[in-house]
């Protein structure tokens, strides 16, 4: 643990912060910011031309959470249990029939999946990004991870509206269903620590000062719901602006 000194505009004074060294070295100043009334602490990264957050965007009733559906995560969770239980019973009744190679097998799958099923951390991270209408917020997690020890402290990048546009249907980079894209301004520290593992759209443009052209083909939602939710979140913003 390191101290640091960082200077909050809110404030106007200057005041001593503990924070993790892992964090201290990238970090430029700490102030706050309030969204719909609750204060979130805001990271400013030197690289950063986003506002990069500890802690994700409170939760409105107009804001948008794009990620696996609750219920279909239950569902998942549900497939792999009754496999487990299935291949479990079916090896039991015939085990003294089943090659070799089966039987080496079962202790590995079964256990597997079973874990999957009543293991909620591998099913934790399942938001692609949250929107409302001061812009878009992206974890820098993948949406699943699989670990034994617990993941890094997770941030939240916040995109404004302004540096997002082209908003569409089109298709991911290598696949053939219709996905939600649209086209971002970011930095080159911020393309590597919060996309590497989002996919691109094939009909990307950077020509237009745009870093970045996002495809996110999710069947549920479907891509034509999100973007009716996203173009309305942008249009109030607008309005408001």
């Amino acid at each position: 643990m390191v101290v640091k000194q960082f200077f909050t505009w809110q404030t106007l004074f200057t005041t001593t912060i503990p924070i993790p060294s892992a964090i201290e070295a990238r970090v430029q100043r700490r102030d706050f910011v309030v969204v719909h009334g609750v204060r979130h602490d805001t990271i400013l990264n030197i690289h950063s031309m986003n506002r990069i957050h500890l802690l994700p965007p409170a939760i409105s009733r107009s804001a948008l959470v794009y990620g696996t559906p609750l219920w279909l995560v239950g569902v998942f969770r549900g497939v792999f249990g009754f496999a487990a239980l299935l291949v479990m019973l079916l090896s039991l009744k015939d085990w003294t029939v089943l090659p070799l190679p089966v039987q080496l097998l079962v202790p590995i799958l079964t256990p597997s999946m079973l874990a999957l099923s009543v293991w909620s951390r591998p099913w934790n991270r399942t938001v692609s990004f949250i929107a409302n209408e001061s812009g878009l917020f992206f974890p820098t997690n993948s949406p699943i991870q699989l670990g034994l020890t617990p993941p890094a402290q997770e941030h939240w990048l916040q995109v404004p509206w302004s540096r997002i546009d082209n908003l569409r249907i089109s298709r991911e980079v290598g696949e053939d269903f219709p996905a939600l894209a649209f086209d971002i301004q970011i930095s080159d520290a911020e393309r590597t620590e919060f996309f590497t593992h989002v996919g691109q759209a094939v009909d990307g443009d950077s020509q237009h000062g745009y870093d970045l052209s996002l495809a996110f083909s999710h069947a549920l939602p479907t891509p034509k719901s999100t973007l009716k939710k996203l173009l309305l979140l942008r249009g109030r913003q607008e309005t408001c602006s």
